[in-house]
């Protein structure tokens, strides 16, 4: 019985580690401005470049971070409306922000 007790136990708490990690070592910074959104990717906090990050609004647009891990977004249409950014990392874990951008 205290064999099966320490099994739950155990499963339990690993379970809720393995719940706990990040899915990726990639995250998307976006500072909205109005119309405008800077965008940065960061891996394991650093920036990342040569990132492939998909914009989604109306349409479907790739950017790619600069060296500083860095690109600017717009939103050149007469209203405002949600853009999500978007990039799969090495192990195919989906990682995106989303945010409300103006219109012009």
């Amino acid at each position: 019985m205290k064999t099966l007790i320490k099994a739950i136990a155990f499963t339990a708490l690993t379970s809720t580690l393995a719940y706990a990690m990040p899915a990726s070592d990639y995250t998307i910074r976006v500072n909205a401005d109005r119309n405008r959104a800077d965008v940065t990717v960061l891996k394991s906090g650093e920036p990342a470049s040569d990132v492939a990050v998909k914009v989604i609004g109306n349409g479907t647009k790739t950017f790619v971070t600069g060296s500083n891990g860095t690109f600017m977004a717009a939103n050149l249409f007469d209203n405002g409306r949600s853009f999500t950014f978007e990039i799969v990392d090495e192990n195919g874990a989906v990682v995106r922000e989303q945010r409300y951008l103006s219109s012009f």
